[in-house]
């Protein structure tokens, strides 16, 4: 029974040995190429409210309602 516990046990302690070096990789790798990360900036958005309105001889009715147009879209910061 020993003789199977310490194959099984060497290659599980490989294998979290060989994980955890290459999280340690990983971490070094993003603090070298550490740069700020640009930010978002909202949108800007102009709400206006259209009024109800009675369209085709009064077959048609559009109940008021609020209209919003883009004035400047959003975008990424340098």
């Amino acid at each position: 029974m020993n003789c199977i516990k310490f194959p099984l046990g060497a290659i599980g302690f490989l294998l979290l040995v060989g994980c955890v070096h290459t999280n340690k990789q990983a971490d070094e790798k993003a603090v070298a190429n550490k740069q700020p990360q640009p930010k978002l900036i909202k949108p800007v958005a102009r709400r206006i409210w259209i009024e109800s309105q009675v369209h085709e001889n009064g077959s048609v009715y559009i109940d008021g309602h609020w209209k919003y147009v883009i004035q400047k879209e959003s975008s990424w910061t340098k």
